[in-house]
């Protein structure tokens, strides 16, 4: 058998890339990551700039608090506001205040 190092030009057929499945998954993957990139720079300013509407005169915040916990050499606490409309008679549950 011959070597193909040892073959004469004419013998050699062209060698021309196959892509292979692995390489067109990868663009694929590439495309949609820079596709979502581009939506993300549309959408994302849009959706900031809408931002939360202003409250109405008269709304009050109601401010709920954990307090500090501690577990270990880890402490954490948490709060959340939530807009109540004036008029609301429900009374504020136990940690939380109206400001």
């Amino acid at each position: 058998m011959a070597r193909i190092d040892h073959l004469p030009e004419q013998q050699l057929a062209p060698i021309a890339p196959v892509p292979t499945r692995r390489r067109r998954a990868a663009w694929i993957a590439i495309t949609a990551i820079a596709l979502a990139s581009a939506a993300a720079l549309v959408v994302v300013p849009e959706l900031a700039s809408a931002g939360a509407s202003p409250p109405a005169a008269g709304d009050h915040v109601l401010v709920c608090t954990s307090g500090v916990e501690q577990h270990g050499d880890i402490r954490t606490s948490s709060a959340s506001a939530t807009r109540v409309a004036e008029g609301d008679t429900t009374p504020p549950p136990p940690g939380c205040a109206l400001k």
